[in-house]
């Protein structure tokens, strides 16, 4: 059976290329593991501005798409062409859009939906395919368990310039020649946050691959394309401090240097110096506000104190603190702009990613902002408002209950000129 997995092109992300697909990877070395009649190719089309890529995709009796809520439109019109050209092709949908919205996919467009963690219902999917000829309108299956029976993503199932990206650091900082690729070590995060569906997705669970695992997938990466520098893509990589201590110890041997996302409540000096020894140059936290109104009413589970602390202390690690924060959010209010600006000049954290509040489709904000205190604008996703780029106006995405939408707007393009002037000056970018 030919199948043909497909990145599509991710025209809002700054630099596709570090989103590298390891759901795809994963998919086809897993059913690879335990089928034999599956021949299976991946194309990367991540870059791609235009559609012009279509008419080259491989001929194939399935074709399966990932998507995230922003490209889903992008996957749809793939889906339709597809179909024009293969007429007797399947096309089914995976990633986190079809879990949070498979009542909403098109029927017509696509022939089915993985709903979750794709490896297993892919596999279930691929059964009924071969020996029904149908197929099911959604698949479903429960968490494997151990995730070390997964082999690792085979990245020989696509290009080299697809595997490596030029950098993963912030300003394009290199460590080690021979370019970035990412990693993944944990499926799942524990918490709740209000504005995210990974608890939709993940179900709260959090699921490790082991130690020894995760040095064999490094040893791999660093004898297969000599690539030294590395993304790791968990939700939280300090989640576990004992198993983080270990993992360490293990990478201090490697010669490897690493990006990582950390939540500022697990962290503190002893893992900051263990992830540094272990190669660590940045570290990113979703800070989100300054406000602590704001961080309660997210459901975030974290301090304006705690914030502040955890920027200090990666900095005396001299590792790069880049913090991810968000303006347009439910419960902002003109003083939330005042105290974002004040915590920056003193915390001065080395790259500020600024974005624009969006409730996404499987957040407990989209299905029920009345407990937010806000009012979501447009549930048509299509229609927000993500890019804050300098040369355009932004509107909010939702309304907070507790002023109109003339002040958010005035906060929202109030950030975007700070946020602007501060990275100039601190780092001499233009964004």
């Amino acid at each position: 059976m030919k199948i043909c997995l497909i990145n599509p092109p991710k025209p809002n992300l700054g630099d596709p290329k570090q989103q590298f697909p390891l759901g795809l990877l994963y998919l086809k070395s897993f059913t690879n593991k335990n089928i034999d009649w599956a021949d299976i190719s991946i194309v990367d089309y991540s870059c791609e501005k235009g559609f012009d890529f279509i008419k080259g995709i491989p001929d194939a009796e399935l074709y399966g798409l990932t998507s995230t809520t922003l490209d889903y439109d992008i996957c749809v019109k793939i889906a339709s062409e597809l179909k024009q050209l293969h007429k007797n092709c399947k096309v089914i949908l995976g990633g986190p859009h079809a879990s949070s919205c498979y009542r909403e996919i098109s029927s017509s467009i696509f022939d089915s939906c993985i709903i979750g963690e794709g490896e297993l219902s892919f596999l279930k999917l691929l059964y009924d395919l071969r020996y029904s000829g149908r197929i099911s309108p959604a698949y479903s299956s429960n968490f494997i368990e151990d995730i070390d029976t997964i082999p690792y993503p085979d990245r020989a199932s696509v290009s080299d310039d697809c595997v490596r990206a030029y950098s993963i650091f912030a300003f394009g900082k290199t460590f080690s020649d021979g370019g970035s690729t990412s990693i993944l070590t944990s499926r799942g995060c524990p918490y709740a946050c209000g504005f995210c569906a990974s608890n939709k997705f993940w179900k709260r669970k959090v699921r490790y691959n082991s130690v020894e695992y995760v040095i064999g997938e490094i040893n791999q990466i660093i004898n297969d394309y000599g690539i030294r520098q590395l993304r790791f893509q968990d939700d939280t990589f300090s989640l576990n401090k004992v198993r983080l201590f270990k993992l360490c110890d293990e990478m201090e041997k490697l010669n490897i240097y690493f990006r990582c996302s950390l939540r500022v409540n697990t962290v503190d000096r002893e893992i900051l110096g263990a992830l540094y020894r272990a190669g660590c140059r940045e570290v990113g936290y979703g800070i989100e506000s300054m406000d602590q109104r704001v961080l309660n009413l997210l459901c975030k589970g974290t301090t304006v104190e705690q914030n502040y602390e955890a920027i200090k202390m990666t900095k005396e690690f001299d590792i790069l603190a880049r913090i991810f924060i968000m303006t347009g959010t439910p419960g902002e209010t003109k003083e939330t702009v005042d105290k974002n600006i004040e915590f920056f000049e003193k915390a001065a954290p080395d790259i500020i990613t600024l974005n624009l509040f969006a409730p996404l489709p499987g957040s407990e904000i989209f299905s029920s902002p009345e407990r937010y205190n806000c009012t979501v604008l447009e549930k048509d996703y299509r229609k927000y408002c993500f890019n804050l780029s300098k040369h355009k106006e932004c509107v909010p995405n939702v309304l907070n209950n507790d002023i109109g939408i003339e002040e958010m707007t005035e906060n929202i393009n109030r950030m975007r000129r700070y946020i602007f002037d501060y990275t100039k000056v601190n780092t001499g970018v233009n964004i």
